[in-house]
């Protein structure tokens, strides 16, 4: 059912965002970049704060998948497509914008602009599928 397709989104974002931060802030990502990537040691800095940056993407990617498939249970995928789109133009711009402004280091950029683009993908999706959303709670209900 919807609500507990809902329930699982939650739960399982949460766990991942856990998981995710779990790392960041272990000694794991230091063992993990310095040892198995045999990063050196100022560039471990550098890959924890870039994963760090993309902390978000764990939760995001849960919904997005809610949403998405809300709207391709619909049977009118369009706003599949639009959500695309809406990543890629996000994307772009931040990447572009990071570019411009030269004073960020790249794989900053680049994670924070995946996760804005994410983001973005994700808002639109929501915005797009909440009336089948709400159609699917009432359903529910009788």
């Amino acid at each position: 059912s919807y609500s507990t397709l809902r329930k699982f989104t939650l739960i399982g974002s949460l766990i991942t965002a856990v998981i995710a931060i779990s790392l960041v802030a272990s000694p794991i990502s230091t063992f993990w970049f310095s040892k198995v990537a045999n990063l050196a040691p100022d560039k471990v800095v550098i890959a924890r704060n870039a994963l760090a940056l993309s902390i978000p993407l764990s939760i995001l990617s849960f919904y997005i998948h809610l949403y998405q498939g809300v709207i391709v249970k619909s049977e009118k995928t369009r706003e599949v497509p639009e959500a695309v789109t809406a990543f890629m133009l996000s994307l772009a711009l931040f990447l572009i914008i990071g570019m411009l402004l030269g004073s960020i280091k790249g794989v900053y950029v680049a994670s924070a602009a995946y996760t804005i683009a994410h983001l973005a993908q994700g808002l639109w999706l929501w915005l797009r599928s909440r009336k089948e959303r709400r159609r699917l709670v009432v359903e529910e209900q009788y």
